[in-house]
């Protein structure tokens, strides 16, 4: 359960997008990460106290108090990150479009834009946000039919998108549905994992509540 959270929230950190969007994805993956180390921290606790104390009512009360603590707050994280993945999935749309049009906009005038639209198009074998004669627009593109940055070429070499004469020798469709499949993709994991998550945590909560009373009533 804590080993599984923590995983999926690593690799989605880790594992990033075709493309640098101001989409909050990875702030979901960090909360559903944070959950998993708290269930981990929760069931090393338990096996700590059973190991080297007494089952006597005390500390019974005291450990079984502090591990419902712990693993609500676990829970509580993962519905979090449910509800940030599900509320992020409605915004991808809009503002993806909006960060790839600024970014090939600025090509070539930061690095960090550079590489960041080469990469989308290298990767994603695409070329612009819809289309690649969205480059025709841009300050890179000046205006001309025949002008399009190299990563934007089917086979890559130096200056092959500079005046290419056959639109057949690059890649024409846009990056936008290639980032945006990207994203959701990502986003609809960490919701399904926060929620099976925190339904899984909430059963134990409420399982360790009965056991809990059920001791300190036998004693």
């Amino acid at each position: 359960m804590g080993l599984g959270a923590l995983v999926l929230g690593i690799f989605l950190f880790i594992v990033g997008v075709l493309a640098a969007v101001t989409v909050p994805f990875q702030a979901a993956s960090v909360v559903l990460l944070v959950a998993g180390i708290l269930s981990i921290v929760a069931g090393v606790f338990v096996i700590c106290v059973t190991k080297f104390t007494d089952a006597t009512p005390p500390l019974v009360y005291v450990r079984s108090i502090w591990f419902i603590i712990i693993l609500s707050s676990a829970a509580l994280l993962s519905f979090v990150a449910a509800i940030m993945g599900f509320v992020c999935i409605g915004k991808v749309g809009n503002i993806t479009e909006d960060d790839l049009n600024t970014q090939i906009q600025a090509y070539g005038l930061t690095d960090a834009s550079l590489v960041n639209v080469d990469k989308m198009q290298s990767e994603g074998k695409c070329c612009g946000v819809n289309y690649y004669t969205d480059w025709r627009v841009t300050i890179y593109g000046g205006r001309r039919y025949d002008k399009v940055p190299d990563s934007c070429c089917k086979n890559y070499e130096y200056a092959c998108g500079f005046k290419f004469k056959d639109e057949a020798t690059i890649n024409r469709r846009g990056c936008l549905e290639i980032v945006k499949s990207s994203i959701v993709s990502r986003l609809w994991w960490v919701s399904i994992g926060g929620i099976i998550g925190s339904f899984i945590k909430i059963a134990l909560v409420i399982g360790v509540c009965y056991v809990r009373k059920k001791h300190l009533n036998g004693s």
